[in-house]
């Protein structure tokens, strides 16, 4: 399972995730593994998913846009032989479900934007402002408002420390499917990045690099 926190403005784009990998066959924790990839310094990929190899999606997409492939295409060339080589594992085991999401974040001479990438359906978002998933997304999204709400502070918001709010609660309600250590990417559009990972909770504390107007939100999440 997966938490994946993302926020998408034209001045930045932020990703945030936690590092459990529960393996739907093997029923335990393999973590923790990233969950973040980092493509240069202004692309980054969140891969999410159930019965794919979510690493090797991201360093492979991560190796394809270096070379000049974006992020959509490679995935969707990509994808596919990744589904393929968990199929014969998971008819061991009665499983049939698989699926992968991915959130492309990048700058651009146009600003910053986030796309996320639904398999195998292949359907394509462009994102404005809050998007999360988990184990329970519904109240994923209640948290993340419960947090966005405590953390605000004269008009603006750090974006670590509502990630690690917001994955500390989801973590309490599913402690064998959200854990830390949690990593945290801001890519801005004047071409600055900046990158947390953090295991140990007092460490939880907001950096001026990740702090966003709270107008910058979509108005749900403001």
């Amino acid at each position: 399972m997966t938490v994946v926190l993302a926020c998408a403005h034209r001045d930045f784009a932020f990703l945030a995730a936690d590092s459990v990998r529960w393996d739907l066959v093997q029923r335990r924790n393999l973590g923790p593994v990233e969950k973040i990839h980092l493509a240069g310094d202004h692309g980054a990929v969140a891969i999410g998913g159930t019965n794919v190899d979510r690493t090797a999606l991201g360093q492979e997409l991560v190796a394809a846009r270096a070379s000049g492939e974006g992020f959509p295409a490679a995935a969707r060339r990509i994808a596919p032989r990744l589904f393929a080589e968990k199929r014969a594992l998971m008819a061991k085991h009665g499983q049939t479900a698989q699926s992968a999401m991915c959130w492309y974040a990048e700058v651009s001479a146009d600003g910053c934007s986030i796309h996320r990438h639904h398999f195998p359906e292949d359907q394509l978002f462009l994102l404005d402002g809050i998007d999360c998933m988990g184990p329970d997304t519904a109240a994923l999204a209640r948290d993340c408002l419960t947090a966005a709400s405590r953390l605000r502070r004269g008009g603006t918001i750090a974006l670590d420390a509502w990630a690690w709010e917001t994955i500390g609660m989801a973590a309490a309600a599913f402690p064998n499917f959200v854990g830390r250590p949690v990593m945290a990417v801001m890519l801005r559009a004047d071409g600055t990045r900046h990158v947390r990972d953090v295991d140990d909770p007092s460490q939880w504390v907001g950096s001026a690099a990740f702090e966003v107007p709270v107008e910058a939100l979509s108005p749900r999440w403001r």
